[in-house]
């Protein structure tokens, strides 16, 4: 397409992108993700290439941390993609490879010991183990991955737990929401924190 080409070749970043979006020739879509020096055109032709081996080189050597990004969250290479979620200085990157990466154990080293919440989130949101969901929920430092872990667990026990003891109202409150038993829910239908007493009443209505 004449025209086409035209907007991928010449024009401001953000039609190229568009346009290099539209693109099916497998040949100009990895010439454009390598060569290209808008960013934004490399990663749209990052999200449209069929081949694996470029992907690759784009997770690891692109210059841009959006290239990379998109490289990693279509990319099959577990190795390559384990290298990204432990190596890459980008927040992004590591989300990105945490999404992708079906290593187990390897997201459960995430989940605990990334430096950023956000990719400790990311591998909390897709851990099996249901104790290590429970230490995160219990111990993380940031109330946003404490309650991804909770969100995703069902024991009594660390529902209880959390409702009782987060630092955080907020986590508080949707461990509350989750409870069955009657007397932890009295007790914080009748605590000083009135988000979470608030939250206790409405579930102990709903029961």
């Amino acid at each position: 397409n004449p025209s086409l080409n035209a907007f991928v070749y010449h024009g401001y970043d953000d039609a190229r992108a568009r346009a290099t979006k539209r693109l099916k020739d497998q040949t100009k879509l990895g010439k454009i993700a390598l060569d290209d020096a808008s960013p934004a055109v490399r990663a749209a032709a990052a999200a449209r290439t069929d081949n694996q081996g470029l992907l690759a080189v784009l997770a690891r050597k692109d210059g841009d941390a959006g290239v990379r990004a998109v490289a990693v969250g279509r990319l099959d290479d577990e190795k390559v993609v384990a290298e990204r979620i432990r190596n890459d200085a980008d927040t992004a990157v590591r989300i990105a490879a945490a999404g992708r990466t079906i290593d187990q154990r390897l997201l459960g080293h995430v989940a605990r010991w990334d430096k950023d919440a956000a990719v400790r989130r990311a591998a909390v949101e897709r851990i099996d183990s249901s104790d290590l969901l429970a230490h995160r929920a219990r111990d993380d430092d940031d109330a946003g991955v404490r309650a991804a872990a909770l969100a995703r667990i069902d024991d009594p026990v660390v529902l209880a737990n959390r409702a009782l003891c987060d630092a955080d109202d907020a986590v508080r409150v949707a461990a509350t929401a989750r409870l069955t038993d009657a007397a932890v829910l009295a007790e914080l239908a009748a605590g000083d924190h009135a988000s979470v007493a608030a939250a206790a009443r409405r579930r102990i209505e709903e029961l």
